[in-house]
């Protein structure tokens, strides 16, 4: 009499999952369980979810051509689909690191806290580059090359460049993007 012996029949097998693709969510946690409802026990889900944004960008490269090829990758990346020529949509899981990239090179877009709209305007992607003697140098068409300066945020510094270099008759490539400018030196 010191055991009590439970029939199993009244308790029922359970499967949950996790159907994401209906929602603004996306989930990187567990997205299935199963379980039996046998008293005291718990079926656990540890899910891990992450809001879904959706983005629209024209990217140019550094002469102003348009760029019509962009993927992304990271674990954030959701999708990147292009709506019409040059004009990509891109799924990202909010809080989850990615890259946007076009033929293997970075892509910029604002960062996420410059931007409220879902409309990006247009935005740059970087050139490949080659190192000579400590310098970054993209080549261009008709033979310019250029010369990567830097990325900043203040436009004084810029400024202060230029003003440094004017005797030197050179020309300034400027990408703006969100409130970074991407610096570059144009030569022959």
């Amino acid at each position: 009499e010191d055991t009590v012996i439970y029939p199993f029949k009244p308790y029922r097998e359970y499967k949950v999952a996790l159907d994401e693709a209906a929602s603004d969510y996306h989930n990187t946690g567990e997205s299935f369980a199963e379980s039996s409802s046998y008293p005291g026990t718990i079926l656990k889900l540890d899910v891990d979810l992450h809001s879904v944004k959706s983005y629209l960008s024209v990217f140019t490269d550094i002469e102003g051509n348009a760029v019509d090829d962009v993927k992304c990758k990271g674990p954030g990346c959701l999708d990147v689909e292009e709506l019409s020529q040059g004009v990509f949509k891109f799924k990202i899981s909010q809080g989850l690191p990615y890259q946007l990239i076009s033929r293997g090179q970075r892509c910029v877009i604002p960062y996420s806290d410059e931007y409220e709209s879902y409309n990006l305007g247009t935005n740059f992607c970087m050139p490949q580059f080659d190192l000579k003697d400590g310098q970054q140098i993209a080549k261009g068409r008709n033979n310019k090359l250029y010369y990567y300066v830097g990325e900043f945020s203040q436009s004084s510094v810029i400024e202060h460049y230029e003003e440094q270099l004017a005797s030197q008759a050179l020309v300034f490539v400027k990408k703006k993007v969100g409130e970074h400018t991407f610096v570059f030196i144009e030569a022959q």
